[in-house]
């Protein structure tokens, strides 16, 4: 059984580590188009362009990006509240294993055990949140493919 438990929480914490990352690549696809639009639409400024759709497609793609980060924003609190909850708890579990020692060994071998619970619990809601995120991605790709469709410069539509 502890054997069992042990893999689950290696196979999380992996699951966990390969969706961090794809989450962390989203950030930084992100993050560059969120420069590109900036530069497309600092050019367009620049250049007093009077092209209505160039500046319409620009105002949806910021639109869609904003929209986007703060459902990205929102799941990432929601993370960032279950580890500290984990934490905090982790720690009382182990403060309340330094109890008086006729219980200590009782209360230590259980603390451990709802430790391992408390991580699995909080591992599973924290893959359901970053697999939210990660849903997010191919809306991301598009807005990518968009924000790169829209002319710059002197190209026009």
């Amino acid at each position: 059984m502890n054997q069992e438990l042990t893999e689950e929480m290696k196979a999380r914490r992996k699951n966990l580590e390969d969706k961090t990352q794809r989450f962390k690549n989203m950030c930084r696809s992100w993050e560059e188009a969120a420069q590109t639009l900036s530069n497309k639409y600092s050019t367009v400024m620049k250049m007093n362009s009077n092209n209505e759709k160039v500046r319409e497609s620009l105002q949806e793609c910021s639109y869609r990006m904003d929209y986007l980060k703060r459902k990205i924003d929102s799941c990432t609190q929601d993370i960032r509240d279950v580890l500290i909850q984990t934490n905090e708890e982790a720690e009382q579990i182990l403060q309340l294993s330094k109890t008086a020692i006729g219980q200590q060994l009782e209360k230590l071998c259980t603390s451990h055990k709802l430790i391992d619970d408390k991580f699995a619990e909080n591992a599973r809601r924290v893959e359901d949140l970053l697999s939210k995120i990660i849903q997010y991605e191919g809306g991301l790709s598009e807005i990518c493919q968009d924000i790169f469709k829209i002319p710059a410069g002197n190209e026009e539509t």
